[in-house]
């Protein structure tokens, strides 16, 4: 087993003062090393300024924005020119409310397919939102 040295010994033993002896010191000067200071200029930004404006972004935030878009939009291109299948005949097509045909306060009282909720023929499937978004 080595020997301790002094100054571990008294900061286990609690024997350095609450821990700031000079060898507890000695042994964290490497901390206190100083860095060489960056030459930075400095600017005081008024309310209406970003502080973030001198930034240089690779890309335009706006342009980011549309090539997003576009690859969100690219891959329904296809369906574009294709005909109604399944039930959107009778989602869109036939839809009073869709059509234009009933008012569209209604929305908030038909299901999906146009019929009262009371109604014995509806499905009872409320979606008012997804149908606004076929008008």
């Amino acid at each position: 087993m080595q020997p301790k040295s002094e100054s571990s010994r008294k900061w286990k033993e609690g024997d350095s003062g609450g821990g700031w002896s000079l060898q507890s010191h000695a042994y964290h000067d490497h901390l206190k090393m100083k860095r060489p200071k960056l030459k930075t200029r400095r600017r005081e930004h008024g309310a209406a300024e970003s502080p973030h404006k001198d930034r240089h972004h690779p890309w335009n935030p706006n342009w980011l924005i549309l090539v997003i878009a576009a690859l969100a939009i690219l891959p329904y291109i296809p369906s574009l020119d294709g005909e109604f299948v399944f039930d959107d005949s009778a989602t869109i097509l036939n839809n009073p409310i869709v059509t234009g045909k009933s008012h569209l306060k209604q929305v908030f009282t038909t299901d999906y397919w146009g019929y009262p909720i009371a109604s014995s023929q509806s499905h009872k499937s409320y979606r008012p939102l997804t149908t606004l978004t076929f008008w």
